[in-house]
């Protein structure tokens, strides 16, 4: 019948609602009180479970790499990009910072500064400690629901010394690039600064046609200054098949220059420094033991064999380095396995003093010995064997070549960009003593503290 129909559907819905009840209802505990049994999900909960799944990727990456220097059992916390760039021969230890596998981070600690779970993205930054504690940071992406590292960005200078809004200007960088890739060109053109010459229509538009698609896997942050920023950046690129400019399919390297101007950081110059993988050196055959170093107390360290240099850190009291060079004035110099991008030679090297509290063990006398240099200085660092001009043009005539590994004196800059050298001041000091000349823009590859407010020079 009908009515009973209803009577039973009646029935059904009571005692739905009072089951419902019951289960929503708190439960006594034994002391009378009340328990909640369950919270309903909130967007905190949601970005605090992200916080920590972020911060636990980079935390197990950070823990392979330190069980396994190779990287080949940290691949799985990288994105597809990260991966294929770490596969094409960039070492993943490189692209970290870390110039020497033998003198690993001994320990570390992260924290993720940022997390945006709607967009699938998130920052982490990890302190390692080394001879000094050093800092890097993970730009995290989120795929089939885990959090992968994307871009890792690491820095050429002392912890101390960052800038606080350093994940700005290197945020910059990443959505110009992907802007380009998603051919967004007003988008593009909005994070390039005034001043710069591609700032334009044409030029930007020409930029994203290049490419089909371009990930930043890694940036080293080379300079800091109020107004200045430079980085050394690494890219996993698939370039268009008929037009790729200057693009390789594969790992790129591009050296990036930031200006701060009213809307904040944006790029004023990129110059394409890609460099070839280097060959590694074969191991000496020789058993004479390596020259090792041990600090007897805290020994601070400087960026060059010079107090005015400015301090680097502190090799404390029984940390063990293998020094890489000394000067004839007695300071000793070693790699103290921190990213330092294009660095070479004696601007590697960080610094004790003479008569510092050490002990030497090995074959110490056979050190490479380094001429001195201006304790603040800039100077250029040929990447590859560079021209020197007698004027500040390339139809000029060649005065001499910087050959790869060399350097030499910057004493300033043209408006139109070229640099002025001192060749009395460096490699070519034996040759060339007395005589100046110029570099091309696109060569500058820079070490120095006064790098960043050169003096304006034209002939």
């Amino acid at each position: 019948m009908k009515t009973d129909r209803y009577l039973i559907i009646i029935f059904v819905g009571l005692l739905a609602t009072g089951l419902l009840a019951a289960c929503s209802s708190p439960t006594p505990s034994a002391s009378g009180s009340a328990t909640v049994t369950a919270v309903p999900p909130t967007a905190t909960t949601e970005t605090s479970t992200a916080d920590q799944q972020a911060a636990d990727t980079v935390s197990r990456f950070l823990q392979s790499l330190l069980d396994d220097s190779s990287g080949t059992s940290s691949l799985d916390d990288l994105s597809q990009p990260l991966q294929a760039t770490v596969e094409s021969g960039n070492l993943l230890t490189t692209l970290l910072g870390i110039g020497n596998i033998d003198q690993m981070y001994r320990s570390f600690g992260v924290e993720t500064l940022q997390v945006d779970p709607t967009r699938g993205q998130a920052i982490v930054e990890a302190g390692l400690n080394y001879v000094s504690p050093v800092k890097r940071d993970f730009v995290m992406t989120e795929e089939a629901g885990n959090w992968l590292i994307n871009t890792i960005l690491s820095y050429s200078m002392p912890s101390m010394s960052l800038p606080e809004d350093r994940l700005d200007s290197a945020q910059v960088i990443i959505d110009y690039y992907q802007a380009l890739e998603d051919k967004q060109i007003n988008k593009a053109m909005a994070l390039l600064s005034p001043l710069n010459v591609q700032n334009n229509e044409t030029d930007v538009t020409q930029a994203a046609k290049e490419i089909q698609g371009i990930t930043v896997t890694s940036l080293d942050l080379l300079h800091a200054s109020a107004d200045l920023e430079v980085y050394s950046a690494t890219f996993w690129v698939l370039p268009d098949s008929e037009d790729s400019g200057n693009w390789t399919s594969g790992s790129n390297m591009r050296r990036i220059e930031l200006t701060h101007t009213a809307d904040g950081w944006r790029i004023a110059q990129v110059i394409d420094n890609s460099i070839a993988t280097p060959v590694p050196t074969p191991l000496p055959t020789t058993t004479t033991a390596a020259c090792t170093l041990v600090a007897n107390s805290d020994i601070p360290l400087y960026y060059r064999p010079a107090v005015s240099s400015g301090e680097f850190g502190t090799l404390t009291a029984g940390e063990k380095v293998v020094p890489g060079g000394q000067t004839t004035t007695g300071w000793l110099g070693f790699d103290p396995a921190v990213a330092q991008a294009a660095n070479m030679g004696i601007f590697r090297l960080r610094w004790l003093a003479p008569r510092s509290d050490i002990s030497l063990s090995g074959s110490c006398d056979t050190l490479p010995v380094y001429p001195e240099i201006s304790p603040t200085a800039c100077y250029e660092m040929a990447m590859a064997d560079t021209p020197i001009y007698d004027q500040p043009m390339d139809t000029a005539a060649t005065i001499a070549t910087l050959a790869a590994g060399s350097y030499t004196a910057v004493t300033g800059k043209s408006d139109q960009g070229w640099f002025q050298v001192n060749l009395g001041d460096g490699s070519l000091a034996g040759s060339h003593s007395g005589q100046t000349g110029w570099i091309a823009p696109d060569a500058g590859n820079f070490n120095g503290q006064s790098c960043s407010n050169l003096p304006v020079v034209n002939p």
